[in-house]
């Protein structure tokens, strides 16, 4: 898993630095205004990771599953780049600013990853009720909702918002990695909280890289590294 983050992170540059990012002339902005990149491009079998979102646009579809195979592999600048491009092709598409939003987040652009939650949310009536329930999850825990309390208010908030969506789609793959999101697993491995939530998704999808990812830097950080290498 760490060879697959260093193949990522050679790709994030070499694309970064190279012509082929440019959009098509006169199509797309040049700079887009909340990750102020270029507009990316579809990278055939970048990623093994689906996710279908409600979107007409097959290259929307394909940003977004490539989003967040740059996402899980903590290659956030161009997961950032990747859904926001998604929305560039399909500007009603709420799940891919909800992705946006994380990517931002975890880039360090937290103004602007507050501002594309926003207009997640102001789209959500074109989302399905999963894409619903996973940005209402995020206002809750960012505190963009109304009404959610404290910091631990909101997370039980959120927490009470993924736990609807698991009960009614126990396959969201999603739903699972954030639920182990809010149960501590914050980035690099995250604490034991999380981990009953990685496995669980790994039970739905084996090759899901964020759950195999995360608990590879778990098991490193609490000195059992080889409970992490079946990862």
């Amino acid at each position: 898993m760490i060879s697959v983050s260093v193949a990522f992170l050679a790709l994030a540059f070499s694309y970064a630095a190279n012509p082929p990012n440019q959009p098509t002339a006169g199509k797309f902005p040049a700079r887009m205004p909340l990750s102020n990149l270029a507009p990316a491009r579809v990278r055939d079998n970048l990623c093994l990771l689906e996710y279908p979102i409600t979107t007409r646009s097959p290259i929307a579809q394909a940003l977004f599953n490539q989003g967040l195979g740059y996402l899980y592999n903590y290659v956030w600048m161009e997961a950032a780049r990747c859904f926001e491009t998604a929305t560039l092709h399909d500007p009603n598409c709420a799940i891919a600013y909800w992705g946006l939003s994380r990517a931002l987040e975890k880039w360090s652009r937290r103004d602007a990853s507050s501002k594309a939650l926003i207009k997640a949310d102001q789209l959500k009536e074109h989302a399905s009720w999963r894409e619903q329930q996973l940005i209402l999850a995020r206002m809750q825990e960012t505190g963009n909702a109304p009404n959610v309390g404290d910091q631990e208010a909101r997370r039980k908030k959120a927490i009470e918002t993924i736990d609807t969506l698991l009960a009614v789609h126990d396959d969201d793959e999603e739903a699972w990695y954030y639920r182990a999101h809010l149960a501590g697993g914050r980035g690099f491995g995250g604490t034991v909280g999380a981990v009953p939530f990685y496995k669980a998704l790994l039970k739905v999808n084996p090759l899901h890289p964020g759950a195999n990812h995360e608990l590879v830097h778990f098991y490193e950080n609490c000195r059992r590294p080889a409970l992490g290498w079946i990862y």
